[in-house]
This record gives structure tokens, C-alpha cells and sequence, in this order.
């Protein structure tokens, strides 16, 4: 890779040792992916919890703090694996002190603890054009897709590397060439509800299965609320795990579809009916009908969303035998209190989350030691993830989902 001044003289070590290995590690990744060079980068996102960091990636952040390291750029930081409850739930209290630990020394290097993984609620938005280092899942798209910013995705320690330097490899979706449209899919029915979001997005994601096949979706609504796009961008992602999506005559790269595809035809084309849609809610079986837990927000719930929970739940009282768990933002907080949302959903017999996801809460631990097996979620990829873990997922929208939660089983 071509090094400029101040990239060689953090590789020299003028910059500290953090700052000499992280910029190590960047060029190794750089020659892989056959970067040139460097981008510059105000903002990153980067994940806090020890499900994604384990030992090794905690004990990496705590030597990078203890040597006084600090963030070259705006480093926000995703949920963690602690909810404000985990004693109330027997959470294990060695996961909660690895989880603190994480946490401080995240605070040491300057990262920003916002615990969110819904785009708009974090500290600073990239613009336009601009690079940034957003690795994590539905915010990569977001960024790449609505904000027309730059990013690929990645891991944790790829994120921590590019926050210590304020400095990315350029290749991949940094570069105007791979950011072109490469499959049609037109979407020939109505959306009619959030969840159906959810599906043309799993549905998608399971037809395409490559990084580098870019979808443009021709069929969509121009305008589209933010708690339908955060389901969209996550559920795409969790089958998909692609980096970015056009939507012709909505995202900033598509104005026509011409625009998206770069004067270029589409690879392949896809049509998207109501059956497909409806394929993706019986995708997961249902096993038993009974229920241990009713699940929403993931990625994490919208202030729109709440207010059809909150009104579906009014005057009436989850079963004592289904946990109830919702999952936002710390920047919500104020909000939903204010508008009696919080107090809704707690008088119902429900729990809110305001820095943690089940992904990272030991699920597996959750499942088979806690019990909470037998799962409900109007989220595809939470059902997408915690399958995986030894839960038995249902995906259903989110009238079903608390009617359910309120019966103890399943109700259709």
C-alpha cells in the first residue's frame, strides 16, 4: 500500500505502540483486498459486547487502554450483553463483570457508549460520499445504502484497528465501481404491514447469498419509516450478508434505475410476490405452540413501533408464564417516558432494554439453562441468530406477537 506522512510515521511508532500495531494489522488487511491506499475517517462503529469480542478481543482492548491509547476518530459503540435487569433474570455475574470490563475500557480509549445499533440514534452520521468504518450488519447498509457514505463490513477487531488510526483501507464499497447495482428485484405486491418488511428482506438476502451482489428493488415506496428500514437493512444482512441495496428513486445513488446499474444490465432479476413473503413466516416451524418468550428489537425497536405495542397492550397483562422483552436505544429513554410507552409495557408485565440485545446476552445460556426456549418474535433476524443458539423461533408480525405473549402460546 502507498503510505502517506502520517501513516508512515505511525507505522515508525511516532503515534504509540497501539497505533503502530493497529496500522500493521490495516496494511496486512489492505495488501489482502489489494487496497492502494488509505482513506481518512471521522466516525466508526464498533461493537461492545463479549459475545463478539470473547477473551482475546477483550484482553486486546484493555492492554490498548491500560497503554493510554486513545480514538483518532468518533468511535460509536453498539448494544452489550448486559440488560439493566441481568440480576433480575440470573444472568451470570462472570459474564457481567467481563462485560464491564469491555465497557470501561472502550470509555478509557474515548469510544462513545451509546449502545445502539439503529443508525440514526448514534452520535454523528457520515455524509455523503464521505468513508467511514460502520462494520456492524444493518448499520453498514443504512450507511451505505440511505446515506450514500462509504464502508465495508467487518468484524470487531477490524473496527477497533480503524478507530485507533481514524484511517481505512480502500477497497470494496469504498470504491465507485463495486457500489453498482447487480441484480433487478422487482417487488410485485403490497407491504402491508412492518414484518413484511422483515420478509422481502430474509427472502431476498436467501435468493442472493454474496457480498458483491448488489440488489436495486424497483417496486418500493419513496419514503419509508425508519422502523420498516431498520428491519429491512437487518433482515437482508442476516441471510444476505451483502453491504448495501438501491432502491430506485429513493436512495441517494439510484434515481432512476439506469443510475443504479451504471448504464450496465442487471446480472439477474428477481420477482418478489405475496407468496414469497408469506414463505418466509412459516420458514421457521413452529414445534410448540406454547411460549417462554416474546421478543422485539433487532435490530433494536423505533419510537414508531412502540406506539402500536404499547396500544395492542393497553389495560391488558402479559402471561405470567411468557417473558416479555423489549429491546431500543439509551437515547430513547426520554422519549418513551414521556410518553407513558415505558410504563405501558412495564404495568403489562414486560421488560425494556435500554443498552443490550439478546444476540449478545449469552442466548445459549438464556436457552438452556434459563429455559427460555420456546421463542415469538416479529423480528426475522433474531429468529435468523437465536435458532442457532438452541432456541425454537416463531416469526410473526406484531399483532400475533402480543396477542400471544398475553395468551401463553401462540395464537394466529
Amino acid at each position: 500500500m502507498n503510505l502517506n506522512e502520517e501513516e508512515k510515521a505511525m507505522l515508525a511508532g511516532e503515534f504509540g505502540k497501539p497505533a503502530k500495531q493497529a496500522i500493521e494489522y490495516l496494511i496486512k488487511m489492505g495488501d489482502f483486498f489489494g487496497a492502494k491506499e488509505f482513506v481518512d475517517i471521522r466516525s466508526s462503529w464498533q461493537d461492545c459486547s463479549i459475545a463478539m469480542h470473547h477473551e482475546v478481543g477483550l484482553k486486546m482492548v484493555e492492554d490498548f487502554a491500560a497503554q493510554g491509547a486513545k480514538f483518532r476518530c468518533i468511535a460509536i459503540m453498539g448494544p452489550s450483553d448486559m440488560p439493566e435487569w441481568w440480576k433480575d433474570i440470573n444472568l451470570r455475574e462472570e459474564d457481567a463483570e467481563k462485560t464491564f470490563r469491555l465497557i470501561e475500557a472502550y470509555r478509557k480509549l474515548g469510544g462513545y457508549l451509546a449502545y445502539t445499533c439503529i443508525s440514526e440514534e448514534c452520535i454523528e452520521l457520515p455524509n455523503f460520499g464521505e468513508h467511514c468504518h460502520w462494520g456492524g450488519s444493518n448499520l453498514a447498509m443504512y450507511v451505505n445504502s440511505v446515506l450514500g457514505a462509504r464502508t465495508n463490513v467487518a468484524g470487531v477487531g477490524t473496527g477497533l484497528m480503524c478507530s485507533l488510526t481514524g484511517k481505512t483501507p480502500k477497497f470494496g464499497l469504498h470504491l465507485d465501481e463495486n457500489r453498482l447495482g447487480k441484480v433487478l428485484v422487482r417487488v410485485d405486491t403490497e407491504l402491508k404491514n412492518l414484518t413484511d418488511w422483515d420478509a422481502l428482506g430474509y427472502y431476498v438476502g436467501m435468493q442472493l447469498r454474496e457480498y458483491g451482489m448488489i440488489p436495486v428493488f424497483d417496486g418500493l415506496p419513496k419514503n419509508i419509516k425508519e422502523g420498516a428500514r431498520r428491519r429491512f437493512d437487518g433482515a437482508l444482512m442476516a441471510y444476505g450478508t451483502m453491504g448495501m441495496y438501491h432502491i430506485v428513486g429513493s436512495t441517494p445513488e439510484a434515481p432512476t434505475l439506469n443510475d443504479a446499474f451504471g448504464g450496465k444490465k442487471p446480472l439477474k432479476e428477481l420477482v418478489v410476490k405475496r407468496e414469497n413473503l408469506d414463505e418466509m413466516y412459516n420458514y421457521f416451524p413452529v414445534k410448540d405452540k406454547k411460549l417462554d418468550l416474546v421478543i422485539i428489537g433487532c435490530p433494536q425497536v423505533e419510537v414508531d413501533e412502540l406506539e402500536e405495542i404499547v396500544e395492542l397492550l393497553k389495560g391488558r397483562k402479559i402471561h405470567p408464564d411468557v417473558a416479555f422483552w423489549v429491546n431500543t436505544t439509551p437515547k430513547f429513554k426520554h422519549i418513551i417516558e414521556e410518553m407513558g410507552y415505558a410504563k405501558a409495557i412495564e404495568d403489562a408485565g414486560g421488560r425494556i432494554a435500554y443498552r443490550s440485545c439478546v444476540l449478545w446476552m449469552t442466548p445459549r445460556y438464556v436457552a438452556e439453562v434459563l429455559g427460555y426456549k420456546r421463542m415469538l418474535t416479529p423480528d426475522i433476524k433474531y429468529a435468523h441468530y437465536l435458532v442457532g443458539y438452541g432456541m425454537q423461533p416463531i416469526f410473526r408480525s406484531i399483532p400475533v406477537c402480543i396477542e400471544s405473549a398475553i395468551a401463553g402460546e401462540l395464537k394466529e
